[in-house]
């Protein structure tokens, strides 16, 4: 059921629902819960062209190199003191992200990193409106909600204010506007000279920035705390992982980003952690566009999709090792074939998965507005 949703009829299934999250995201002019079609297609390009392809992304190695070298080294002077590891992941996940998204220099950043942590907070907590939609009015969370989001768009208006004065003192050859330039600086760019078929607007590029923010900090750090508890559990599979970095990184004083390129086996592990521990083990809800006929199952209009990525990472028909890391030699070719099958596709908003049907129920707020959960 869930193959024949997300990529057999996923043209009817790619809108996104309007939950109290959406709202945070300035209510639908993001990526993530834009209605699919004109404007959420321009979006994707932008992200996948400009933002997210592959000379940007290298663009910003000096960063991420700086910002784990600075990790590496708080770490060995504690000595034998404890070190509160999902602290420092989220740390170093949040000032990545805002050094690549802001610039080094943005003295609003700190500010914006704390702001993100409680509406991820918020978030993350009961929604009596998105189960009930009628009963909205009791939901005090929408309340508090609102109140973090002007806030963060306060803080947001001024960082974007910021880089629009630096842009018109800067000179105006290319070359030397690429220097030191962030996302931001291209949001804006795009804006100015973009000719694109929908103008970006000052809202749009705030929910772009909330998207990168959202995309990259809480789900990093969770993927990191859930492989280093994994590997605690495994002393066995941390020797070799452990074995596979000193032999890759032998003899170097500095290690560079394209030495990474020979930990295979680590890569396993933080795959296996993955299927594990998804960081958002329900996909994010969909919302049926219209009425259609699957499995034998008659699904309304409206009707609100939800997938459990979780079940289907830990199917016993898929998955010999349901719950615990299952590392073998032979684990790279069974990576290959399930995972290159299983791999979620977020700017197209089609995940090809495998199996069939996995767990369905309904439940809902009213006639016709059914909740269906794969």
């Amino acid at each position: 059921m869930a193959r024949e949703i997300l990529k057999t009829h996923d043209l009817i299934f790619a809108s996104r629902e309007k939950i109290l999250a959406s709202k945070a995201l300035y209510d639908g002019a993001d990526i993530i819960f834009a209605p699919y079609g004109s404007y959420w297609r321009e979006l994707r390009k932008i992200c996948v062209i400009e933002l997210l392809s592959a000379k940007r992304v290298k663009s910003f190695s000096t960063v991420r190199q700086e910002e784990m070298s600075n990790l590496v080294g708080y770490i060995s002077t504690m000595n034998n003191s404890p070190v509160n590891l999902s602290e420092m992941f989220l740390l170093i996940s949040n000032t990545t992200t805002s050094r690549v998204v802001f610039g080094t220099k943005c003295k609003h950043g700190p500010r914006f990193i704390s702001a993100m942590k409680k509406l991820v907070e918020f978030l993350s907590g009961f929604s009596v409106a998105d189960l009930f939609p009628s009963l909205s009015f009791v939901d005090t969370l929408n309340l508090r909600l609102k109140k973090c989001h002007r806030e963060m768009d306060e803080i947001l208006g001024e960082i974007i204010k910021e880089h629009e004065e630096k842009r018109e003192t800067m000179n105006s050859s290319n070359e030397e506007r690429q220097q030191g330039e962030d996302l931001v600086d291209v949001l804006l760019e795009l804006k100015e000279n973009g000719g694109l078929e929908f103008p970006l607007t000052i809202t749009s590029i705030k929910a772009v920035i909330m998207d990168m923010f959202g995309g990259g900090t809480e789900t990093s750090s969770t993927t990191l705390d859930w492989t280093m508890a994994e590997l605690m559990r495994h002393p066995e599979i941390m020797e070799k992982v452990q074995a596979e970095v000193r032999e890759a990184l032998k003899g170097k004083a500095k290690i560079k980003e394209e030495d990474t390129n020979e930990f295979h086996y680590m890569k396993l592990v933080i795959k296996e952690s993955l299927r594990l521990h998804p960081p958002v083990p329900l996909f994010l809800p969909r919302v049926c566009r219209e009425t259609c006929q699957m499995d034998g199952f008659k699904i309304p209009a409206g009707s609100r999709i939800l997938i459990n990525a979780w079940a289907m990472a830990t199917d016993p028909r898929y998955w010999r090792t349901r719950r615990a890391l299952g590392l073998r030699d032979s684990m790279a070719a069974r990576w290959t074939t399930k995972v290159a099958t299983m791999s979620t596709c977020l700017w197209c908003r089609q995940e090809d998965v495998p199996g069939d049907d996995l767990w369905h129920g309904s439940g809902g707020d009213g006639p016709g507005q059914p909740t269906l959960l794969f």
